[in-house]
């Protein structure tokens, strides 16, 4: 949904969580329904928040920030919210892995969480194959190949999509851009 859209229905039907529904989140779409748009005042934020990337498109700034927040919720889809909130700015900031799993398991010590470390490569790799993406959308690339670890722990997902090319117009991560799924060890290069 384009940034225009989106605007138009958190003005007109953001008061009772359209919007939000349209995110999937629907707690939040239902608490917006009950109490009308948080008594106005998550409306008017949510209005003025999905005002701003449109302002930008209009003055041809680019919309970092969209970008972010699109990351994020896409990311929030297939893991907690909470999980993703607190490991991707440590991601940002270039911590190892063992760092971050540290820090998580002393800010969650009741968290049994088994496949930590698998979690947090896949936000990692979520986070800078998105990147990855909008430069070469950028730079004019028109194609990227997928590239899996020829061994044999190649799950039958990454084999169906080792060695294919995709248009960089229509890279969509976990569809035809990795990562697929929580392990996964593919990569995209660029295809001349």
């Amino acid at each position: 949904m384009n940034d225009k859209a989106y605007f138009i229905i958190t003005l007109l039907f953001g008061w009772c969580g359209a919007h939000k529904f349209i995110q999937k989140k629907y707690g939040m779409g239902l608490l917006y329904l009950v109490t009308f748009g948080l008594f106005g005042l998550g409306w008017a934020a949510d209005c003025f928040r999905a005002l701003l990337p449109v302002l930008r498109h209009k003055n041809g700034a680019p919309a970092a920030s969209a970008q972010h927040d699109n990351i994020v919720d896409q990311l929030c889809l297939s893991l907690d919210p909470e999980f993703v909130s607190f490991v991707l700015p440590m991601i940002k900031a270039g911590l190892s892995w063992n760092r971050i799993e540290q820090a998580y398991r002393s800010s969650f010590p009741d968290s049994e969480c088994e496949d930590l470390a698998l979690r947090i490569q896949y936000v990692e790799s979520y986070y800078s194959n998105s990147t990855e993406i909008a430069s070469l959308k950028e730079c004019g690339a028109s194609k990227y190949r997928i590239i899996s670890m020829p061994d044999h722990e190649l799950c039958d997902i990454c084999k169906r999509f080792k060695g294919r090319t995709f248009p960089v117009s229509s890279a969509r991560i976990g569809y035809n851009c990795p990562p697929f799924h929580l392990g996964c060890r593919c990569t995209t290069v660029i295809e001349e």
